[in-house]
């Protein structure tokens, strides 16, 4: 995604936080992104080009702090036992807030505990492998594979992430009987995966495309409906004949939601304490009683009034 697009979003998250009700205290006190995984993976770059870009929108200064651990549930419990004053940003992703939730049955917290900000970026995932694999696009991996059955390992960026799954999903498939191998998070995949000590796997586009590029990584499939910009030459799954590994994933920003306080547009504002001139009017409508011709202090009145008595 280009740093233009990226402007944009954060003028756009700044906008939105500027008009939130936070505390005149709570401005001198820096602002934190909350990332819930390593740092060096896909999430980092997003996280710290949209907060440089949010400090100059709102004169603040703004810290991105990484916090990983247990799927990235420790950054989620940490946002919800501070202050629901909007200071702490939390940088979300697929996987975290709509696969953990489901995953997890002692979480202190919850998705309805967070207000969305705006979703910034969705890309596809890429099934990359190390040059020593002698496979050359997917269907001589399968074979290879298939060959030494019960003796590879594929790696996952995140355990209960996307990239997990789809690993999962090649295993069942095509019966290859692998090991899982988690990291705590995309670079560090990356540099497992080029180090060989998991020999594939589906990972992040941003972190391993400069990998593919150099030679350090085979790419034999992209996980999105059509061919990368950033990867051309990668064939899609559904071009491979597997349209079942489609899928994409996303980054977004989040907010510790404050039950206590909701805002209404001045509009809607306006009509909730707007009140007839003639509150006889209204209790008529109450008791279903008649409205007096020539009574035009209210909508039901005129519209009796027009009509006439006896229509």
């Amino acid at each position: 995604m280009s740093v233009r697009l990226f402007a944009w979003f954060a003028s756009i998250c700044a906008a939105l936080l500027s008009s939130a009700l936070v505390p005149a205290t709570a401005q001198t006190q820096p602002m934190k992104f909350i990332v819930g995984l390593a740092p060096g993976g896909a999430v980092d770059p997003y996280a710290r080009i949209i907060s440089e870009r949010m400090a100059k929108a709102l004169n603040r200064t703004i810290i991105v702090e990484n916090r990983p651990g247990a799927t990235g549930n420790i950054s989620a419990q940490f946002i919800i036992d501070q202050p629901a004053d909007g200071q702490l940003i939390w940088v979300g992703t697929q996987a975290l807030t709509e696969i953990n939730p489901s995953v997890f049955d002692n979480l202190k917290w919850k998705i309805d505990d967070f207000e969305p900000l705006i979703k910034g970026v969705q890309a596809p995932l890429v099934f990359v492998a190390h040059p020593s694999v002698p496979a050359n696009n997917f269907a001589e991996f399968v074979t290879w594979a298939k060959a030494n059955r019960g003796k590879q390992s594929y790696s996952s960026y995140t355990a209960g992430t996307p990239s997990h799954f789809l690993g999962f999903q090649l295993n069942e498939k095509f019966d290859l009987d692998l090991t899982h191998v988690p990291y705590r998070g995309s670079g560090l995949q990356t540099n497992g995966l080029i180090a060989g000590h998991s020999l594939f796997g589906f990972a992040q586009v941003n972190t391993s495309a400069p990998q593919v590029a150099a030679g350090k990584l085979k790419a034999l499939g992209i996980t999105s409906a059509e061919r990368w910009p950033q990867m051309k030459d990668v064939p899609t799954f559904a071009e491979l004949g597997q349209p079942e590994f489609t899928t994409r994933v996303w980054f977004g920003l989040l907010v510790k939601k404050d039950p206590t306080s909701w805002r209404v547009s001045p509009r809607r504002r306006r009509r909730r304490t707007r009140t007839p001139k003639c509150g006889a009017s209204w209790k008529r409508r109450a008791t279903k009683s008649p409205a007096k011709p020539g009574r035009n202090c209210c909508r039901t009145s005129r519209r009796s009034s027009r009509a006439g008595p006896g229509s």
